[in-house]
């Protein structure tokens, strides 16, 4: 019988594997983007390069650029509509994922015995669906992907022209400009699927409160977890509260059941402080590495709460003037030149 932990890890994995799905599924999906975008964009190359006189360029920009950003906005904007069913399809098997995971976990606490669980009724289930409703922040940014990329776009030529840069080096910029909605998608796919499978598995949680009365922050101890979340990891919370993780974070939870001790693991803290110190240093960056080896701050203050407009309050490493203000910090760093 896997152990909490155990069966932690494996969900894990199954997630991430469904997030990776979906990723390839939106860079696919991209690339019919880039197949309708990249001729007018190779035209308009061709036309700057065949201006010998800079100073026509202007002319050239304003010939296609129009047609460039309809192009641009159409496309994109197509890509959104399937964006939206993809994220749909993976909301409703991130939430179907956080119900097994839930009940899977208590059932590691206890093997064997057989246990009542309650299963999510369709209107909690409508409640988790509600940051993709009309109106919601989410639904706004996916309408706004096609005419944002399409104003970049427009950005960064303006720029490039004024900048002097050359035809193809402009042609560079503006692939790197209709890129940066790939870029959003992957970042938002992944974190929306995150969070419903969170979200999920805390209201199974909510729906069995005669069986589990709080949950422990449970983070992936790497050299690629942020600070924030070995800061976080173990830290115990109630029912009620969220576990506000940061985009494309990888958290989860541990339930705390009555009557029941809780898992025993090694916290984020303990597992930083066992790391070689070039390990440490690495992750934490040499100046503010060096304020908290000299006691300037503690390491659970590396967590702070700040406000994101589509998901609410996350959890986000400090920076070194947030933990020592100012002032501080400008002596940290130069203590730190000092000492090299």
């Amino acid at each position: 019988m896997a152990t909490p932990l155990e069966v932690a890890e494996q969900f894990r994995k199954r997630i991430l594997a469904n997030e990776r799905q979906s990723a390839m599924r939106l860079v696919r999906a991209y690339g019919g983007v880039y197949q309708q975008i990249l001729p007018q964009i190779e035209a308009l190359t061709l036309e700057l390069e065949a201006t010998p006189n800079v100073s026509l360029w202007k002319k050239v920009k304003l010939r296609r650029l129009k047609d460039l950003k309809r192009q641009i906005e159409l496309e994109v904007s197509r890509f959104s509509t399937f964006m939206e069913g993809d994220l749909r399809e993976g909301i409703f098997r991130s939430i179907d994922l956080g119900g097994q995971y839930s009940r899977a976990m208590v059932g590691a606490f206890v093997p064997g015995v057989r246990i009542r669980w309650n299963k999510l009724s369709s209107e909690a289930i409508e409640m988790l669906l509600g940051f993709m409703s009309e109106g919601s922040s989410l639904r706004q940014s996916l309408d706004a992907l096609g005419p944002g990329v399409a104003d970049l776009v427009a950005e960064t030529l303006t720029k490039s022209l004024a900048l002097g840069m050359n035809p193809r080096r402009i042609a560079a910029e503006l692939r790197g400009a209709v890129g940066q909605g790939l870029t959003w998608a992957l970042r938002t796919s992944r974190t929306t699927q995150l969070y419903a499978y969170r979200e999920a598995t805390r209201a199974n949680y909510v729906a069995n409160g005669d069986v589990v009365q709080g949950w422990r922050w449970l983070a992936a101890k790497d050299r690629r977890t942020c600070l924030a979340c070995l800061a976080m990891d173990g830290r115990e919370f109630p029912l009620s509260q969220p576990l506000e993780d940061h985009w494309n974070g990888r958290c989860t939870m541990v339930p705390v059941l009555i009557g029941m001790e809780r898992v025993q693991f090694e916290t984020g803290r303990e597992w930083f402080e066992k790391q070689p110190e070039a390990v440490q240093r690495a992750m934490m960056g040499k100046a503010k590495w060096a304020a908290w080896r000299d006691g300037k701050f503690e390491f659970d203050q590396l967590a702070v709460r700040k406000l994101d407009k589509a998901w609410g309050h996350m959890q986000s490493e400090a920076t070194l003037k947030e933990l020592l203000g100012l002032a501080k910090a400008g002596k940290a760093r130069k203590s730190t030149r000092r000492r090299r």
